[in-house]
C-alpha cells in the first residue's frame, strides 16, 4: 500500500502500473493480484484509509464540540488540518476522479466509498450547527450541506495549491466554512 502510495505519487495514477507499484515494494505480480484485482481497487483501499482517518478525527470532535468554549474554531482548525496533511494526496485523489469519470463502474465505486465518508461528516456538520446554536435553512437539507463543505474543502485546495495564489495555509478554508455556517439561521431560544 505505501509503494503504491509513492509511486501514484510519483507517476501519476493512470501512469502508474502494477509492475511499478510491485518493483517499488519489492513484491511480485503474483503477490499484487493475492490482495487486489487492479490498481482501481487498491486505490480504493488506499483511499478508504484517509477517510478512516478523517472519520475518526470526525468522531473525536463531535465528542468534543458540545463542551469546548469555542466550538466553531475546534472545528474551522480541523478541517484547516485536513489540508496541510497531505496536499499530495489532494492531487492523487482529483487523479482518481478524473480516471472515475472516465470508468463508469469506477465511478460507482467510488460513490459508494465517498457517499459513506459523506455521512459520517454529516454527524459533525449536525454538531457543529448544534453546538452554535444554529439550524439548516429550510431550502437545504444535511446530506446537501455536508456536500456544499466538502465542496468548498475541494474547491479551496484548487485555489490554494497551484503555486502564485499567495494565500496563508487555511485561509480560504476559514472564510468559505465561516461563511457557510453563518448562513444558518440562529435557533429560536425556544426552539432548544
Amino acid at each position: 500500500m505505501a509503494a503504491a502510495y509513492d509511486m501514484f505519487c510519483e507517476k501519476g495514477f493512470p501512469a502508474t502500473t502494477v509492475e511499478d507499484i510491485c518493483g517499488h515494494a519489492g513484491f511480485t505480480r503474483g503477490a499484487f493480484y493475492s490482495n487486489f484485482s487492479t490498481t482501481d481497487e487498491l486505490f480504493l483501499e488506499l483511499w478508504d484509509e484517509r477517510a478512516d482517518r478523517i472519520i475518526d478525527g470526525a468522531r473525536v470532535l463531535v465528542g468534543l464540540l458540545a463542551t469546548h468554549s469555542d466550538p466553531f474554531g475546534l472545528a474551522q482548525a480541523a478541517l484547516i488540518d485536513i489540508e496541510l496533511v497531505e496536499p499530495g494526496w489532494f492531487v492523487l485523489n482529483t487523479e482518481f476522479f478524473l480516471h472515475a469519470l472516465r470508468h463508469p463502474e469506477v465511478a460507482e465505486q467510488l460513490t459508494r466509498h465517498r457517499t459513506r465518508l459523506r455521512e459520517e461528516l454529516g454527524a459533525v456538520m449536525t454538531a457543529l450547527l448544534l453546538a452554535e446554536q444554529r439550524q439548516l435553512p429550510s431550502t437545504v437539507d444535511l446530506d446537501l450541506f455536508t456536500r456544499m463543505i466538502i465542496a468548498a474543502h475541494e474547491g479551496v485546495q484548487h485555489q490554494s495549491l497551484v503555486p502564485g495564489h499567495e494565500l496563508e495555509p487555511g485561509q480560504l478554508q476559514l472564510a468559505m466554512i465561516t461563511l457557510l455556517v453563518n448562513a444558518c439561521p440562529r435557533i429560536e431560544t425556544d426552539e432548544i
